[in-house]
């Protein structure tokens, strides 16, 4: 059993008795409601992002020319040719 499929058993959809206590827009709230609990505690997690002090040479230019090539990557990975490629 998948943990989504876990929490989704343990949550209050799964554990009513009585559904034909509910109109269909408190069974719609319930569904919402439910569903973005379980998915908010799974899909939520924590990134720590450690910041390091730059080499002395690596200054402006050199981040301006890695951000140029972080954009033509992230650009040409979309487009399979070799001259792309290359550039």
């Amino acid at each position: 059993m998948t943990d989504y499929e876990q929490a989704l058993a343990e949550s209050g959809l799964c554990q009513r008795d009585h559904w034909t206590d509910f109109n269909a827009d408190q069974l719609a709230e319930m569904y919402d409601t439910d569903i973005t609990s379980v998915l908010d505690r799974l899909l939520a997690n924590t990134v720590i992002i450690c910041r390091r002090t730059s080499d002395p040479w690596f200054d402006g230019e050199c981040r301006q020319s890695k951000s140029e090539v972080r954009r033509l990557e992230t650009s040409s990975r979309g487009l399979k040719t070799p001259e792309t490629t290359a550039a």
